[in-house]
C-alpha cells in the first residue's frame, strides 16, 4: 500500500469544500466494496495558496484516479508520497486518531 497526493484548486472558503471531502471518503468507500483498495486519509488546505493536497492510501494511482474521479473533483496531479512522522509522538493524554480504513481508534501517550 502506497500513499498518494491529490493537488487541487478551490477558491473562496475552505468551509465550501467541505462537503466535497465527505464525497472524496464516501466514493473512497465505495470503490472499496468493489473491491478496490483506496482510503481518503486527509485533506490539507493551504489557505493562502488556495490549494488543497488530498491524502489518500492506495494500492495505485488508477484506484486514486478513479476515487477522485467519481467524486467529481477537479485536480492538477496525483502524486506518490511518502509521509514522515516523528519517532517521539510523546502526549499527555487521549489522542482520537483515525485509520485510514475509518476505524476510530484511542491511544493513550503519556510522558
Amino acid at each position: 500500500m502506497s500513499e498518494y497526493v491529490v493537488e487541487s484548486y478551490f477558491s473562496g472558503d475552505p468551509a465550501n469544500v467541505t462537503p466535497h471531502v465527505d464525497e472524496l471518503a464516501l466514493t473512497a468507500r465505495r470503490l472499496r466494496e468493489q473491491g478496490a483498495q483506496v482510503w481518503l486519509v486527509s485533506a490539507t488546505f493551504l489557505l493562502d495558496e488556495e490549494i488543497c493536497f488530498y491524502l489518500y492510501e492506495a494500492a495505485s494511482t488508477d484506484a486514486v484516479h478513479a476515487a477522485a474521479t467519481g467524486a467529481h473533483l477537479r485536480f492538477e496531479r496525483i502524486t506518490r508520497v511518502v509521509s514522515l512522522r516523528p519517532r517521539d509522538r510523546t502526549r499527555i493524554g487521549t489522542v482520537r486518531t483515525s485509520s485510514p480504513k475509518g476505524a476510530i481508534n484511542q491511544e493513550e501517550w503519556s510522558r
